[in-house]
């Protein structure tokens, strides 16, 4: 499996250059607003979009528009807590798993060298990863030399924390329009599995996967697996709990093809896959591309993925989104240059099938490696 052991090299050296770059002392800033994204982007790395709620609280999105958490102010409500020299508010992360992702110092008036020693005893760390209701009771130990402030970030913590569970439990109830959504996918999933496992009976039944996979997947809930979710997921870790169903589907995508040896998303999942065959279908008469293009056309995916994969160890800046046609079906925030590579290969798969998926997808290229060992 020499090109599996290749990919897991090269990923290691992708993830060692991306912490190299980004590390950095945290330091404390002068901000006008409490609410900022970079703040945001330290808990949630994703993060692209802060809904204000209310004057203490905002709404951390993405970039497709789903929420990834929400950040708490400690201000105005522990206002009144005082440290060493004034008050010191922090800034709350919370995921969508009532799970605490991290507690930032705001702009404060308080001794530097107070400050310092905190950081350097870690202390803003205490409630990493610690339920909402467990750091309401949480025995946090204050640091020597530096109680008064460190205390008051603790009782401040504590009180914003028991106003939000206060109010979540006031607004409790049923988000029926997510359930829906989810119970939509969930389905597109289980008639793929069901059509890879029996595929001579569900024959008849694939223009209704197609379209199925297209409109749920693609256009209701941007769910896909492409280059810029595997680069994230790889920088950050990947969020199963929060993001159950694609999980789930990149788990398939290269567990059932190393037992069976059949592709699964690529022919039964994938959303531009499946727009791709459908638009195959207006034309019967296809281009019959010669031997020797053929011969070509097979190491154009291989040359793209190590391609930006190289560029992005070289310390390369690259959305990749643009440079894949999945961004298309989040037509809100899709690039220019996302819309116009998957427009143009629907207009190509008219004459040639599926010539995206087949002679330039990085993605599918990947998926492939795991499916065959070595291409």
């Amino acid at each position: 499996m020499p090109e599996i052991v290749l990919l897991v090299i090269l990923f290691t050296m992708i993830t060692r250059q991306s912490v190299n770059s980004t590390s950095a002392v945290d330091s404390i800033t002068d901000v006008k607003d409490k609410f900022k994204i970079e703040d945001a982007r330290k808990f949630f790395p994703s993060a692209m979009d802060i809904k204000v709620t209310s004057v203490d609280e905002g709404i951390v999105k993405d970039k497709e528009g789903k929420v990834l958490g929400r950040v708490l102010s400690t201000s105005p409500v522990a206002d009144n807590i005082i440290g060493y020299a004034g008050k010191v508010p922090v800034l709350i992360a919370i995921d969508n798993n009532e799970i605490i992702a991290g507690v930032k110092l705001l702009p404060n008036i308080e001794s530097r060298g107070f400050i310092r020693r905190i950081k350097r005893k870690g202390f803003f760390c205490s409630w990493n990863e610690m339920s909402v209701k467990d750091a309401l009771t949480a025995d946090i130990d204050v640091v020597s030399g530096a109680s008064m402030t460190t205390g008051a970030v603790k009782e401040g913590v504590q009180l914003r924390l028991s106003k939000y569970l206060e109010a979540m439990n006031t607004e409790k109830h049923i988000d029926w329009m997510q359930w829906l959504a989810y119970a939509a996918s969930l389905f597109v999933v289980i008639f793929a599995l069901l059509s890879f496992t029996y595929p001579k009976s569900f024959a008849k039944k694939r223009v209704i996967l197609l379209v199925a996979s297209i409109l749920i997947l693609g256009f209701w809930r941007g769910e896909f697996i492409s280059l810029a979710l595997m680069y994230g997921w790889l920088l950050n870790g990947v969020p199963v709990m929060s993001k159950l169903i694609i999980s789930s589907i990149i788990l398939l995508a290269i567990i059932l093809p190393l037992f069976t040896n059949k592709a699964f998303y690529c022919t039964y999942v994938c959303p531009y896959g499946a727009a791709q065959e459908l638009t195959s279908k207006l034309q019967k008469k296809k281009i019959k591309l010669s031997s020797k293009v053929l011969k070509y056309l097979k190491y154009v995916r291989m040359v793209f993925f190590y391609g930006l994969v190289i560029m992005i160890i070289a310390g390369y800046s690259i959305d990749l989104s643009n440079v894949e046609p999945f961004a298309a079906f989040l037509t809100s925030v899709a690039s220019p240059s996302a819309i116009i590579i998957a427009s143009v290969f629907l207009i190509i798969s008219i004459f040639v099938p599926k010539a995206w998926c087949h002679y330039f997808c990085p993605t599918g290229y990947f998926l492939e490696v795991f499916r065959k060992g070595k291409l």
